[in-house]
């Protein structure tokens, strides 16, 4: 089976310093049961066959998806509070090795599940996807007799043999050309616009993953409910969405980081914002990529205090949803890839192509397929409550900061990673604090 444009994107941009991978973070109550994890294990895996597929050359040699012929990936079993150690490095070769990793930490009635992908296999709703299976498949394993399990919701392999067409409208609409022209220009806006990238207080830093950046190097801020609830509030008064709360803070956090760091000549700033493609019909869609990146950008200067920039950020944000402009990027990167070389070529040009990824994922568990018991609001798996979720989008070259913001139980926990080669922890604390804090004011 072909390569979607999207996955093909991934593995164009995925390198050894910058890996195109992601990871998902469960935290429990209770001890998980190997037997049964890895039962389930199996079971969630052969509901999403791209989880255990290799990328081979077939077809006029593109690159395609085909059996592993049985390969799986590892579970690296340790105590609580061991840390996650990469044996091969960050990156994981698609053609040797299935596009999944898994590292399991017990200990005390805690337990850790630390999930890695790679970004051409699925995308973050691909991911949860697998996840709730996972889940659901364990929890119909331990739960106590009489107790209620988890149920789980058909799949439909035959809709990832549907994705690629349905993802390159570039060849199928019958404007093809109008969608061509709309499509270049946005690729030269995204490749070609000048970025300022945020400022590496310590260019000196660090070999990769040093003791004070372990991976997957994530850290987080919460939000009680009430604060949650409290910033909606403030974001429906002022005529906006959270999510538009969300962005216009953040370019202000980036302005004044890059200044408070020496980076006075800013040009623009541009966050990078994942879509979701999926309609109704794709609900019973295996893990899989149908995510595409929708691109804000402001000058420095604009970044200011007030309502008109909120609601400059509220109206564009609009019309990246109400145009599908998720859409046009993968129309710009199908086009390109009809020039032999081109979109290789432009990923890897020494430029900034955002400052910051900030992806608002909003509650992952309500894209479980499976449905499941909750305590208190928790999902219940078995033995298992899950207690808290984290993670985030990769990272790319001069792209020093990716930011997942997560709902759960009501709470907002902010997740942030920087590049371990540019940003020391202190540095990624300090970000992640100054923007809890410009948060934070809005509640006062």
């Amino acid at each position: 089976m072909r390569l979607a444009p999207i996955d093909d994107f991934f593995l164009l941009d995925d390198r050894p310093t910058h890996p195109m991978t992601f990871t998902s973070h469960l935290y429990f109550t209770g001890d998980v049961c190997r037997d049964a994890f890895t039962e389930a294990l199996e079971a969630a895996l052969l509901r999403h066959p791209l989880l255990i597929a290799l990328v081979k050359p077939l077809k006029g040699n593109r690159p395609c998806w085909v059996s592993s012929d049985g390969l799986r990936p590892e579970v690296h079993w340790g105590k609580l509070g061991e840390l996650y150690e990469l044996r091969s490095g960050e990156g994981i070769d698609l053609t040797k090795e299935v596009g999944l990793r898994i590292w399991v930490r017990r200990g005390n009635e805690r337990s850790e599940i630390l999930l890695q992908f790679h970004h051409s296999c699925c995308d973050g709703t691909g991911a949860y996807r697998f996840i709730g299976d996972l889940l659901a498949e364990y929890g119909r394993r331990t739960a106590a007799e009489g107790a209620e399990l988890p149920e789980l919701e058909d799949c439909d392999p035959q809709l990832l043999r549907q994705r690629r067409l349905k993802m390159a409208r570039v060849y199928v609409d019958g404007r093809a050309w109008t969608v061509i022209r709309k499509a270049i220009g946005h690729g030269w806006k995204v490749f070609c616009t000048r970025v300022t990238p945020m400022a590496a207080p310590h260019q000196e830093v660090v070999a990769q993953y040093g003791p004070q950046m372990p991976f997957p190097g994530v850290q987080s801020y919460q939000f009680s409910k009430q604060e949650h609830l409290k910033l909606r509030a403030v974001a429906s008064e002022a005529g906006v969405m959270l999510n538009d709360l969300l962005m216009a803070e953040m370019f202000r956090v980036l302005k004044d980081w890059n200044i408070r760091h020496g980076q006075m000549r800013q040009q623009q700033l541009r966050i990078m914002m994942p879509t979701d493609l999926r309609d109704k019909e794709d609900l019973m869609m295996p893990a899989a990529n149908m995510t595409a990146y929708s691109y804000l950008t402001r000058r420095a200067r604009e970044c200011v205090e007030g309502v008109q920039f909120l609601r400059g950020i509220r109206d564009e944000t609009a019309l990246i949803k109400h145009e599908r402009r998720g859409q046009v990027f993968i129309d710009a990167i199908m086009s390109a890839s009809r020039v032999p070389g081109l979109l290789k070529f432009l990923l890897n040009r020494r430029s900034c192509l955002a400052t910051m990824t900030l992806s608002n994922v909003g509650d992952p568990t309500r894209r479980f397929l499976a449905r499941f018991p909750r305590q208190q609001g928790k999902i219940v798996a078995g033995n298992l409550v899950l207690d808290r979720i984290s993670g985030v989008p990769p990272l790319r070259p001069m792209m020093r900061g990716t930011v997942a913001i997560v709902t759960y139980c009501r709470e907002l926990a902010i997740n942030i990673r920087c590049d371990p080669q540019t940003i020391t922890a202190e540095d990624a604390r300090e970000l992640l604090d100054a923007y809890a804090a410009r948060l934070r004011s809005n509640l006062a």
